[in-house]
């Protein structure tokens, strides 16, 4: 925290201490997740993210063999307004997983409150400003957050003390929601036969973001050229990833947990056939790229646009193949 920090980020403590005290109870009655459960807490956010960046760092092997998803928790409790964020492959098992809790009046569902005040339910690009930074774009690993928001007029301020809690959150009523939130969603990411995570809203998205670039002003002839190379592309990537997810969901149906497995290993190697580890830069997901808050997809793509860019459209055009390949693997 810059200073006291009651919101940013110790109401995302306290959502974790209550995550871990809920999943502690359950724990004593004999339940044990088909995952592990990592709960942990960062130092030096507001230093460049320099706590989990480190952690990831040191844990990079682990990470990448076994870490399934991130949750992110910060300032989590200061408004009304439920928001969401996460990478596509998790949008649906988040939107989801909003009809098993409750909202902070602890009688409506959270997907009703949300709705009412969204009616898309809409769930943001994870973007940046947090420590879900690291995991993301330097490891390519699914995430996803969720919180209850508003005007925050004391942010990074010496105002963000306790006292200010009882104008943002009077009876702690959406820190308790933001918990129920955090918890439910990593139960199902940590115990579920297949954890929830869709590759065809991901490449529904890839589909998109070519669609928009193809459809923008400027450089319209080098646009289309780009397109032409790409575009089917990823329409080959949306017909395996739906087919991949059938597999998923025939193999949680008829109980077979090794087609289970097998197929999320192929989900996984689709999403990192758009991994360089070799990367001399930080970010080293082709997916995503985040400019100060705001997210992005498929960044490489305005590469393509500049001298030299018919590099970026090859590296992409392997990419998409290798993915496609990947997930059409029985």
């Amino acid at each position: 925290a810059w200073t006291y920090g009651s919101v940013d980020p110790i109401s995302g403590t306290v959502d974790l201490l209550q995550l871990a005290r809920a999943f502690g109870k359950l724990h004593s009655t004999g339940w044990q997740p088909r995952r592990s459960v990592i709960v942990g807490s960062w130092d030096g956010e507001e230093l460049n993210l320099f706590g989990s960046d480190i952690w990831v760092r040191q844990n990079e092997a682990d990470l990448r063999a076994h870490c399934v998803a991130y949750v992110n928790t910060d300032e989590v409790a200061f408004g009304p307004e439920f928001f969401a964020a996460a990478t596509p492959d998790l949008a649906g098992m988040l939107r989801d997983t909003t009809t098993a809790v409750n909202a902070p009046d602890s009688m409506t569902a959270l997907d009703k409150y949300w709705q009412s005040e969204d009616p898309k339910r809409e769930v943001a690009a994870i973007g940046g400003g947090s420590d879900h930074e690291p995991f993301v774009y330097h490891e390519n690993i699914p995430a996803l957050a969720g919180a209850y928001g508003g005007p925050f007029g004391t942010y990074h301020s010496a105002y963000d003390d306790p006292t200010s809690l009882a104008i943002f959150d009077p009876g702690m009523h959406r820190a308790a929601a933001a918990a129920r939130f955090t918890s439910m969603a990593v139960l199902r990411l940590a115990d579920a036969e297949y954890p929830d995570l869709r590759l065809a809203a991901l490449a529904a998205t890839l589909r998109s973001r070519l669609a928009a670039f193809a459809g923008a002003k400027g450089d319209e002839a080098r646009r289309e050229q780009i397109a032409q190379v790409l575009i089917p592309d990823a329409d080959a990537f949306a017909v395996a990833a739906a087919a991949l997810d059938g597999r998923a969901d025939a193999a949680v149906a008829s109980g077979d947990t090794a087609a289970a497995a097998a197929t999320y290993a192929r989900l996984r190697a689709a999403e990192n056939a758009f991994f360089q580890p070799g990367s001399s830069k930080w970010a080293r997901t082709m997916l995503y790229s985040v400019s100060g808050y705001a997210g992005d997809t498929l960044p490489s793509l305005d590469d393509a646009l500049q001298p030299g860019g018919d590099t970026a459209v090859a590296t992409l055009h392997a990419a998409f193949q290798s993915a496609t390949q990947a997930a059409s693997q029985q």
